[in-house]
């Protein structure tokens, strides 16, 4: 049960009681201020900024994401944009309805103070779940059995069609953003860090672009293992017209994204 506490400056959504020891129910300014552990750098934009850590708490580990003056623009909202968080926090809540495997939100607040916009974004942990990108490491390595791979394989690509079907599209899918839990029968896979996934839109093809980005970043994997993703993703056994025409424009997208790559490394080398 969603509760919703409004106060001068202060708006606060709250899915599940937050405890901590003898604070009781938290509230905003103890989850601002509060020790975490960091589980990354801090992301800049502009003057603000965005990070997440990991908060052992009596209920469990759960993911704290705090920002402060970090907005994301949309057609509702074009010139200063809403909070990066709330957005993130409206498609979980959208996507759990839909059931699309996402982090579970417990909590979202954002407040006014001292001229800034702050925001505090809490969801359950997935424990024993792993990121892709760790998994792509690991097949360096040591690659699992071939029915090992296509069960995975075919997860992954459930999952994104499943968000595709819905017609939303994460816009930045990277391995990272997927976790797996392997041992798990079936495979489970859960989508993560949705604060910039949007409907489609009719004038932008945005599968290709989901798919070309994922393709771009698993570098580990081999071709065949990233044809046995695309038949899996779109339901086919064997090459058709339709699919041949659908690979070429991931790979011209993925092309692209290559070039653009390079070329940012090339002008930073230049200005180094």
């Amino acid at each position: 049960m969603q509760t919703l506490n409004k106060q001068k400056g202060l708006r606060e959504h709250r899915i599940r009681a937050i405890t901590a020891g003898k604070f009781g129910e938290i509230d905003f300014e103890t989850l601002w201020e509060m020790p975490l552990a960091p589980l990354d750098k801090p992301n800049q934009k502009h003057s603000g900024f965005s990070q997440v850590f990991l908060w052992k708490s009596e209920a469990g580990n759960l993911i704290v994401k705090r920002q402060s003056d970090y907005f994301s623009r949309s057609l509702l909202h074009p010139l200063r944009g809403i909070p990066t968080l709330q957005r993130e926090f409206q498609n979980l809540l959208l996507l759990e309805r839909k059931g699309i495997a996402v982090p579970r939100p417990l909590y979202f607040g954002c407040r006014r103070k001292d001229g800034h916009t702050q925001a505090v974004l809490i969801t359950e942990f997935a424990n024993e779940f792993i990121p892709l990108s760790t998994l792509l490491s690991q097949w360096t390595l040591k690659k699992p059995t071939c029915s090992c791979r296509k069960e995975m394989i075919a997860a992954v690509a459930s999952a994104i069609r499943k968000l595709h079907q819905l017609r939303f599209c994460h816009r930045h899918l990277v391995p990272k953003h997927i976790l797996l839990k392997p041992d798990c029968k079936p495979i489970r896979v859960i989508l993560i860090d949705l604060e910039a996934a949007e409907r489609f839109r009719p004038f932008r093809k945005n599968r290709q672009a989901d798919l070309a980005s994922l393709n771009y970043h698993c570098t580990p994997a081999g071709q065949t293992d990233k044809l046995r993703f695309l038949f899996s993703y779109l339901g086919i056994s064997r090459w058709t017209l339709s699919a041949k025409m659908f690979a070429r424009e991931i790979l011209q997208k993925t092309h692209r994204k290559s070039q653009k790559a390079l070329q940012k490394h090339k002008n930073k080398r230049s200005c180094a």
